[in-house]
C-alpha cells in the first residue's frame, strides 16, 4: 500500500502541519518526495486556489491537487499551474464531471467525506480515475465495510490528519490503494 505526504497551503503558503502557520522554507520538506498530496485551504474554502505556489512546487515534486474545483475551468488552471493528479470534490463541483475525462489527460479523483460513503453517495463511475476518501476519526466496522467495497471496484485513496485513524494491516488486507498523511506523519 502506498504512502503519500500531505501539505496543506493556504495564502500562497505551506501551513506546518503541527501548528497550522505558515512555514517561509517549505522547499527541504518536500525536495525529498516523489509525490506530494497538496489540501488547498483558500481553494475549499474561497474557491481562490494558490496556483502561483503549486507552480513553484512542480520544480521539486510531482503534485496531486485538492483545491476544490468548483467548475470545468478552475480544473484546467490547477493542470496549467503543474498538477499531475486532481482531487474533484464531488459535492463542490457544479458541472458535468464527463467534460474532465474527454478534455484531458490527467489522473482525476473523486473526492468524498467517508460519511458519504457510508450513505450510498459513492457510485461506480468507472472514468474515475479512483476515490480520495476522508477520514477525520477512526474508522469504524460499519465504515471499513463500505470502505472495503469501494476498493474492491476502483482504486481507493484514505486521507487522514493522523496515523492512528486508518488501520494499516486492514487497508492492505482490503485492498486501499494508498494511504495519504501529512509530511511527518508518513
Amino acid at each position: 500500500m502506498e504512502t503519500v505526504p500531505l501539505i496543506y497551503v493556504r495564502n500562497e503558503c505551506v501551513l506546518d502541519n503541527k501548528t497550522g502557520e505558515e512555514t517561509k522554507n517549505w522547499e527541504p520538506l518536500i525536495e525529498r518526495l516523489k509525490q506530494l498530496y497538496v489540501i488547498d485551504v483558500d481553494g475549499l474554502l474561497e474557491n481562490k486556489p494558490c496556483l502561483e505556489l503549486y507552480q513553484r512546487m512542480c520544480e521539486y515534486v510531482s503534485l496531486w491537487v485538492d483545491s476544490g474545483p468548483r467548475v470545468f475551468e478552475d480544473v484546467m488552471d490547477i493542470v496549467v499551474a503543474g498538477a499531475e493528479k486532481i482531487t474533484v470534490q464531488r459535492k463542490l463541483f457544479k458541472d458535468d464531471s464527463s467534460q474532465l475525462f474527454d478534455a484531458m489527460e490527467r489522473e482525476i479523483y473523486s473526492g468524498l467525506e467517508l460519511q458519504d460513503v457510508v450513505n450510498g453517495l459513492w457510485n461506480e463511475d468507472s472514468k474515475w480515475t479512483g476515490v480520495v476518501v476522508y477520514v477525520h476519526t477512526e474508522i469504524g466496522f460499519k465504515e471499513k465495510d463500505y470502505l472495503g467495497t469501494v476498493a474492491k471496484k476502483t482504486p481507493l485513496y484514505l486521507v487522514a490528519r493522523e496515523q492512528g485513524f486508518i488501520d494499516r494491516e486492514w487497508g492492505e488486507d482490503v485492498g486501499v490503494k494508498g494511504i495519504i498523511y501529512p509530511v511527518g506523519e508518513e
